[in-house]
């Protein structure tokens, strides 16, 4: 977890964004990415301080009528991935 630069924020709304997020994170520091699934978002970080910052000051903030939970994401797990590759 000590080199994950990825925020997973949930508790969103509908009416929220990926505009709306990139908005709200790109002030903390270069984004490569940012992915919204239903009520939540992956914000992905070029730089992991970057996104501690982000994650520290956004946390149970406000983005439109939602109120953020910000959380690191965890890494995937690459051995689960060749193994189920190999089914």
């Amino acid at each position: 977890m000590a080199t994950v630069k990825v925020l997973y924020v949930r508790g969103l709304l509908p009416d929220v964004t990926e505009e709306n997020i990139k908005e709200k994170f790109e002030p903390y520091g270069k984004l490569d990415r940012v992915r919204k699934l239903k009520d939540y978002a992956f914000v992905h970080f070029a730089e992991r301080e970057e996104a501690m910052q982000a994650l520290n000051d956004l946390n149970n903030q406000k983005l439109g009528n939602s109120v953020m939970e910000i959380s690191l994401a965890k890494p995937q797990d690459k051995s689960k991935d060749r193994e189920d590759n190999n089914i």
